[in-house]
């Protein structure tokens, strides 16, 4: 993701993933790289993203991103947009 303004802008978001014992996670991790820090994001209380695995992230905008499909405890997929500016 990035706003067109240069490398400062740009980040890399990590989501998900599965874990040790195949446990399947739910964070969302994002590296800022020009300083090379990450934070880790979270979601808006009243919004809930399932813990998932073997999906897509892609940008739709300067600082948000769709989360699509994927596998999350065995239930369909389902898809999420997010802002990492919030």
């Amino acid at each position: 993701l990035g706003g067109g303004g240069g490398d400062e802008d740009e980040v890399l978001v990590v989501n998900g993933g599965v874990a040790e014992g195949n446990r399947v996670l739910d964070s969302t991790f994002v590296l800022q790289c020009a300083t090379r820090v990450w934070r880790e994001v979270f979601a808006p209380l009243t919004l809930y993203i399932p813990p998932r695995a073997f999906h897509c992230i892609a940008p739709v905008g300067p600082s948000s991103f769709v989360i699509v499909g994927g596998d999350f405890c065995g239930k369909p997929t389902d898809s999420w947009q997010c802002d990492v500016a919030k």
